[in-house]
């Protein structure tokens, strides 16, 4: 008997030609899918490198909206989760060290949402609680942020900085007026906080009659003995007081003069004062003169130093550097007022807390450059 072949492979034929063309519609399925996620990824580095370029140059704003726009591309990027990490932990460093403490939560909060557990953006919340006085909040990110164990020595170091600035203020007792909050150890503390609390209240008074500007954000002021001072500040020995934000007083040193105690909580809320109207915007030049130039200080106009090498802080020099610095600054800040008087000092400080870059607002103001000014106070002083 013959078989018959024909009826048998047809069907296998028509079976494997359906077959192929279903692997090559799966495939074509899959080249575009590969093609897609390509194009994504490509858009999504684009973007990325977009947003760095801008943090860098402090439009910290636009920059996270790009890289959150990254990251949804591809959310499996670990470069891109790395740089959205890092722009918005400068981010909130900037809302920080201008005074934004609500701000660089809110922000660092929004972060977590996209980088759970994220132990820089923990810190920031830490540090924005500890900043509102929200010691309690603060301790209990610190805490979450030890947990998760935070890799980056960097991290690492500010927690530790940190948590012992809250554990320090944590057994401290506590008085309050209307502007001012104040930490002291209790006993004969207790006298000197109340008669400094005075004294700040009536040094606000003062100084916003004659800024035409009155501060409006509650102070923190925090009493210390010298070596709790040297513990918690790191400051260079010769500092006698210090603001990074809230006032710090080694008490020890001012108990028994108290025209020197005045002359350093003026010299302190001038600070605070400036931080308030505009952050870290004033050079150290303006800062310092101007603290000293409040408290009363005699000018000593023997002291040149050019006004660009006086821009940063000068908490980190060598004493007779930092001496030098502070003179040249009274100097130069004394010329300035008394060049022009009090009317223009009040339009710039004005001027300031709208916004603005201090140069900028220097010029508008004193209808001359900083490079300007600084030629004519080194002539006015024979340097």
């Amino acid at each position: 008997m013959k078989i018959k072949y024909k009826n048998v492979i047809l069907p296998i034929i028509v079976a494997l030609l359906a077959a192929e063309l279903v692997f090559i519609i799966k495939g074509n399925g899959h080249l575009k899918m590969l093609r897609s996620h390509r194009a994504k990824l490509r858009e999504a580095i684009e973007l990325s490198n977009q947003g760095v370029a801008l943090s860098r140059r402090g439009e910290f704003s636009k920059a996270l909206a790009l890289l959150e726009e990254a990251i949804d591309l591809a959310p499996e990027d670990s470069l891109i989760a790395e740089n959205l990490k890092a722009v918005c932990f400068n981010s909130c460093v900037s809302l920080i060290r201008h005074g934004n403490y609500q701000e660089a939560l809110d922000l660092a909060s929004h972060g977590l949402i996209r980088l759970p557990k994220e132990t820089a953006l923990l810190y920031v919340k830490a540090e924005s609680f500890y900043n509102l006085n929200m010691n309690d909040s603060s301790i209990a990110y610190i805490d979450e942020a030890y947990a998760v164990k935070p890799k980056d020595p960097a991290i690492s170091a500010l927690l530790g900085d940190l948590n012992n600035r809250c554990r320090q203020e944590d057994g401290l007792e506590t008085s309050r007026t209307g502007y001012f909050d104040i930490r002291f150890e209790g006993g004969d503390s207790r006298e000197m906080a109340d008669r400094i609390l005075v004294m700040l209240e009536d040094i606000r008074d003062k100084q916003g009659a004659l800024f035409g500007w009155q501060a409006q954000r509650n102070i923190s002021v925090i009493l210390y003995n010298n070596q709790q001072f040297s513990d918690i500040t790191h400051l260079a020995s010769w500092a006698g007081a210090a603001f990074d934000g809230k006032i710090r007083i080694p008490v020890g040193n001012y108990r028994d003069d108290p025209g020197l105690l005045e002359r350093v909580l003026t010299h302190e809320f001038v600070h605070a004062l400036l931080f308030e109207i505009g952050g870290r915007r004033f050079p150290g030049w303006f800062n310092e003169g101007l603290a000293q130039y409040q408290e009363g200080q005699p000018a000593d106009n023997s002291s040149y130093v050019p006004l660009t090498d006086l821009s940063g802080s000068f908490i980190k020099l060598e004493k007779e550097d930092a001496q030098y610095a502070y003179r040249a600054s009274l100097s130069a800040v004394s010329f300035l007022i008394e060049d022009n008087g009090w009317d223009p000092v009040r339009l710039f400080i004005g001027r300031m807390d709208k916004g603005g870059e201090f140069k900028e607002v220097f010029w508008e103001s004193f209808n001359l450059t900083v490079d300007e000014f600084d030629r004519k106070w080194k002539k006015s002083i024979g340097g």
